[in-house]
């Protein structure tokens, strides 16, 4: 393998960790719909432009954070409220 196919393939695998909205969708097994309903509530998301993006590491752990109710990244449940209001509020300013 030449230093060009491994570099294209570390490409590919960054490329892979990322998936679209119904990829999601697809992956969760749920409609397009409940995953914007999710993204409204924290599901992290990336923007690239008008695109919207996930994360598949982002996305695990945040289904694990809801699915156990642990505080994977050491927040209240105050400052989780507060990221939901600022993100609704975001939302409607879009």
């Amino acid at each position: 393998m030449t230093s060009n196919d491994s570099k294209g393939t570390e490409r590919q695998e960054r490329r892979a960790n990322f998936l679209t909205v119904k990829e999601v969708a697809d992956w969760l097994r749920c409609s397009v719909r409940t995953v914007h309903r999710l993204r409204r509530i924290g599901l992290p998301d990336v923007k690239v432009g008008a695109l919207v993006r996930f994360s598949e590491q982002d996305v695990l752990a945040w289904l694990e954070y809801e699915r156990r109710g642990r505080r994977l990244f050491q927040i209240s449940d105050e400052e989780m409220d507060d990221y939901r209001r600022k993100v609704a509020e975001f939302e409607k300013v879009r």
